[in-house]
């Protein structure tokens, strides 16, 4: 069985409880900071409760030796996709 097969029919209504915060700074940025992000990077969210946007690695709370090995490989700023998608998914959210 193929994994969508496996998932077909599944609704995730809990997080998964992964105890992963956004730094304070971050979870304190007003929705009108949040939507010039979303307009900046052309995001597009829905849903209830939408984590903030994180436009750095650092701030993702990433361990020192991740951080190190993104830049070593070049890697300083997430994509688009990353500055909504990274959050979500460290928080066990389902995006």
């Amino acid at each position: 069985m193929s994994v969508r097969e496996l998932a077909k029919g599944i609704i995730y209504t809990e997080p998964l409880l992964t105890g992963w915060k956004p730094p304070l700074p971050i979870r304190r940025m007003s929705g009108k900071q949040c939507n010039m992000i979303w307009k900046q990077w052309h995001i597009i969210v829905d849903g209830e409760d939408i984590l903030p946007p994180i436009k750095n690695c650092k701030d993702m709370r990433f361990p020192y030796p991740i951080l190190k090995k993104l830049k070593a490989k070049g890697i300083v700023q997430p994509t688009p996709i990353q500055v909504q998608g990274l959050p979500v998914v460290l928080a066990g959210r389902d995006m």
